[in-house]
């Protein structure tokens, strides 16, 4: 028998980055955006019982400029200093929830989202019980006679 020591894991943080789509060809390139002169939105996506969604789609509608949440629902997007926040509309987007259009104002620099399942009707459930060999066999007999 070996004695092992334990091992330990490194800790990193998962980062966010901003991309911004240049061309009509779906390429997505780094954008780098100064914080100075610029607004940044932030804020936590979560679900009806307040646990956080990662990997929620956030686009700024009429733009190109979309970005993800991480592991703990945040998100944070950075908007050029010719921006206004008059008429901008957040989009959040996920599998299985409904998706919600937000307008921003102002003031609204620091969000805090809800997200609702979304329902949807499927259709009916069959079970099927196989029969075992004796059933099959006593059950082609009975429709013979």
């Amino acid at each position: 028998m070996a004695i092992a020591t334990p091992a330990n894991a490194q800790t990193t943080s998962a980062k966010t980055e901003q991309l911004e789509k240049t061309s009509e060809k779906n390429s997505e390139e780094k954008h780098p955006i100064s914080a100075k002169d610029s607004i940044v939105i932030s804020g936590t996506v979560t679900d009806e019982e307040d646990l956080p969604i990662p990997s929620v789609h956030i686009k700024v509608l009429d733009s190109k400029i979309l970005t993800k949440t991480d592991f703990d629902g945040n998100f944070k997007i950075v908007l050029p200093e010719k921006t206004t926040t008059k008429n901008l509309k957040l989009e959040f987007q996920f599998i299985g929830y409904e998706t919600r259009i937000l307008d921003l104002n102002e003031k609204s620099t620091n969000l805090d989202i809800k997200l609702k399942m979304e329902t949807v009707l499927m259709g009916e459930v069959v079970i099927v019980k196989k029969m075992n060999v004796f059933r099959r066999v006593g059950y082609f007999f009975k429709r013979l006679f």
